[in-house]
């Protein structure tokens, strides 16, 4: 089975077990950044990688804290200097009490704001923000977004389609467990040309396999296919289609 892996986290540890992915299905990551300390990291990673896995540049919402303001200056500098990268990991969490609203709202917009510019795809991490999320990406329509580990409801994910033309939904490990029936409802109403999944590799697991590597996520498309009464073997292949229309063109 061909698997695209829309969100990891890849380090230069990770590189030897590229190959064996790859012989395994993985046809196309993307790796994504946490903190701006990281961005030197991954920009070598980018010379040192095969073709099949693209780089993103971002910081995490709970990582605001430390980031200098001149992290944006940075940012900026390195997608005009770099075409292949995209923007990513970004968003906005509300989750567990965080009283940062001001300073989520600000980056959000900072580094949305870099993507349109570049015109590069971002990768989002969005918990508890559907309220402002919305509104905030249909300023940037130009803006490839992918909402990674997407865990909205069916409703949530039929307004977000129907207001952002350009948003695709990734699944990760979570859909593959059975109590998962938020996404469960989510997965079946949107379109197949804007599934992707997401391992989010070494943070996210399977129920069953607390050392869940990409290619596990064909357990996720096997649900996928289950929940939408597919094949998984061609849902498979449009997920790969979508994965290389966000990415492939970087």
């Amino acid at each position: 089975m061909t698997i695209c892996d829309a969100h990891l986290h890849l380090t230069r540890k990770d590189l030897p077990k590229l190959s064996a992915w790859h012989a395994a299905g993985l046809a196309g990551a993307t790796s994504a950044t946490a903190r701006h300390t990281e961005w030197a990291e991954a920009l070598e990673l980018t010379q040192l990688s095969p073709s099949w896995v693209r780089y993103a540049m971002g910081i995490h919402p709970w990582y605001l804290e430390k980031a200098p303001e001149t992290a944006l200056e940075e940012l900026d500098t390195l997608l005009a200097n770099h075409p292949a990268l995209a923007v990513g990991e970004i968003g906005l969490d509300f989750a567990d009490g965080r009283d940062d609203r001001e300073r989520q709202l600000h980056w959000f917009e900072a580094q949305l704001a870099r993507a349109a510019k570049y015109r590069r795809p971002a990768v989002l991490h969005l918990r508890r923000a559907w309220d402002c999320a919305p509104v905030i990406l249909a300023k940037y329509p130009e803006v490839t977004t992918v909402l990674h580990s997407f865990n909205g409801s069916r409703e949530v994910a039929r307004q977000l389609h129907e207001a952002l033309p350009n948003c695709y939904f990734s699944f990760g490990f979570a859909l593959a467990n059975p109590a998962a029936t938020r996404q469960a409802g989510a997965a079946q109403v949107i379109p197949t040309d804007r599934i992707l999944t997401d391992s989010d590799y070494p943070f996210q697991h399977l129920p069953s396999n607390p050392a869940s590597v990409p290619t596990d996520l064909e357990a996720v498309i096997a649900r996928l296919a289950e929940l939408r009464h597919d094949s998984p073997t061609l849902l498979a292949g449009q997920i790969a289609e979508n994965w290389q229309r966000v990415f492939d063109e970087l």
